[in-house]
């Protein structure tokens, strides 16, 4: 019952109620409806969005939300008119860019959660909720445009060329309709919208009023309960292997170092030292993709985070340093299908082939 993993229930049961409420969908639509109808940068819009979600919810809900709105898209397209590759760059640039939004804040992915958690109690660094902004975010900025680029480029696509090509093809009326159709706000919407945008204020001004991330999250899973929001069945739903996984990993984590084993660890590595230290930080972000390729990003930070934090010491780096290059590497992998959830719901599409994602992904790896 560590209050990470409390924070993470309270999560899950908020973004349950904006899913019940139709609240998720409703955000996603209100912004397409003011972007650009010109299919390049709807794509990149589309990533934007799914990255922008991620941030607050997991990274697979926000891939749930957009793929189906991408492949909606694709329907109102003429075959004879779509360039070959763009309906796979565009359903692949949504999976990667959940899983770049979920390395942008504290609760988007359990690894960023586990970094904060270790480095408050082994370092003293005091991370509030906001501080980890400043470690993920501008790798998100950075990466959405870099990885709708690199898409475009490696399905042989240009923006002006997907532009010019479907021009004709999309017209704002085609999600805007759909929009529409929501029509106003319900109450119950209205109060979902409410109660997430006091939590986020609540976690944004820790700092000042001192209330911790997980109380401030189960307040407002409780207050969704209390308004019959969501219900005692809404608990079947939620992804209760991800917490018994992410409570395991806070165990093992907190046994390497209690027993002196990642110290032990860090101490043969300790031949490292002899090399520049850019090349170390290389050299464990290269481990932790490898690693968490093929394990849960949440087991592999749980195993190398707590690695981290001597290492760094026993070379002179900062701990927060190795420790954010693990948590960020850990959930960013692109070429395995199995990697991430939201590169399994591309794939179940049914658009691509395995090698396919993996060819493109390896690169971005």
């Amino acid at each position: 019952a560590d209050p990470i993993i409390m924070l993470f229930l309270a999560g899950f049961l908020m973004a349950e109620g904006m899913r019940r409420s139709g609240l998720d969908r409703w955000v996603a639509l209100a912004i397409l409806q003011r972007a650009s109808v010109q299919p390049a940068y709807l794509m990149l819009t589309l990533m934007a969005l799914t990255a922008f979600l991620s941030l607050w919810m997991s990274n697979t809900a926000s891939a749930a939300i957009t793929i189906p709105i991408a492949l909606a898209i694709l329907t109102k397209i003429p075959a004879e008119q779509e360039p070959a590759g763009f309906r796979k760059a565009l359903i692949l640039a949504v999976a990667y860019a959940a899983t770049i939004g979920g390395i942008g804040s504290a609760i988007g992915t359990p690894a960023n959660m586990l970094a904060m958690s270790f480095l408050n109690k082994y370092t003293g660094a005091q991370l509030a909720f906001v501080d980890w902004f400043v470690f993920g975010l501008p790798v998100v900025v950075l990466m959405v445009p870099l990885v709708w680029l690199y898409l475009l480029l490696t399905f042989g696509l240009t923006p002006w060329r997907v532009n010019s090509a479907l021009q004709q093809s999309l017209t704002r009326e085609f999600y805007t309709s759909e929009y529409k159709s929501f029509g106003p706000l319900r109450r119950e919407q209205k109060v979902v919208l409410a109660i997430f945008l006091a939590v986020m204020g609540l976690w944004m001004t820790e700092e000042w009023h001192g209330i911790s991330t997980a109380i401030v999250a189960m307040i407002g899973a409780l207050l969704l309960f209390l308004l019959r929001i969501i219900h005692e069945e809404d608990l079947n739903q939620l992804n209760w292997n991800a917490l018994l996984t992410f409570g395991g990993g806070l165990a093992i984590g907190t046994l390497l170092v209690s027993t002196g084993v990642s110290d032990w660890i860090a101490l043969q590595l300790v031949g490292l030292s002899s090399l520049p230290a850019m090349l170390v930080v290389f050299l464990v972000a290269g481990l932790t993709l490898l690693l968490g390729a093929f394990i849960s990003n949440t087991a592999c930070a749980a195993m190398l985070i707590p690695l981290a934090i001597p290492l760094a010491q026993l070379l002179g780096l900062d701990p927060r340093l190795l420790v954010a290059v693990v948590a960020i590497g850990s959930s960013l992998d692109f070429a395995l299908v199995i990697g991430t959830p939201p590169t399994m719901l591309a794939y179940a599409t049914g658009f691509f082939r395995t090698s396919e994602i993996f060819k493109r992904g390896l690169a971005l790896d």
